[in-house]
């Protein structure tokens, strides 16, 4: 099923680590970065179409799929970091602060290899678009 973002988790936002990770200037930068690009209705729209197009019942039936805006997020931190998927995988799961950045919270995150199928399936164009 198709997710378009996460809620925010007041558990994970109050806890005092995520706190702290939240003053880290370049951290803030980031997710700031990340709201920016993800508050494009353009954006938004060219994803949605790339990751559930409205001919697949994927997009209103099956498991939850990651959520768009942590494909997304994902997309700019691998490449930003020129991270592997497996080193991406790897980041994000042991950091709290990666997962702020994300918004991904507790949320699972799930293997290098889903992200990279997910990944995959933006086109060129939301790239250039995300860009």
């Amino acid at each position: 099923m198709f997710i378009l973002t996460y809620p925010d988790d007041p558990d994970f936002l109050d806890s005092p680590v995520a706190q702290f990770v939240q003053t880290d200037p370049r951290k803030r930068a980031l997710r700031d970065l990340m709201k920016a690009v993800w508050a494009d209705p353009r954006v938004r729209l060219a994803v949605r179409k790339d990751l559930a197009p409205p001919d697949r019942l994927a997009a209103k039936s099956g498991a939850p799929a990651l959520a768009a805006e942590v494909t997304v997020a994902l997309a700019i931190v691998r490449r930003l970091m020129g991270w592997s998927y497996r080193l991406l995988v790897s980041e994000v799961d042991g950091s709290l602060g990666w997962r702020w950045v994300c918004s991904l919270y507790n949320q699972p995150l799930p293997t290098f290899q889903a992200i990279q199928g997910r990944e995959a399936q933006l086109a060129p164009k939301t790239l250039r678009l995300i860009n």
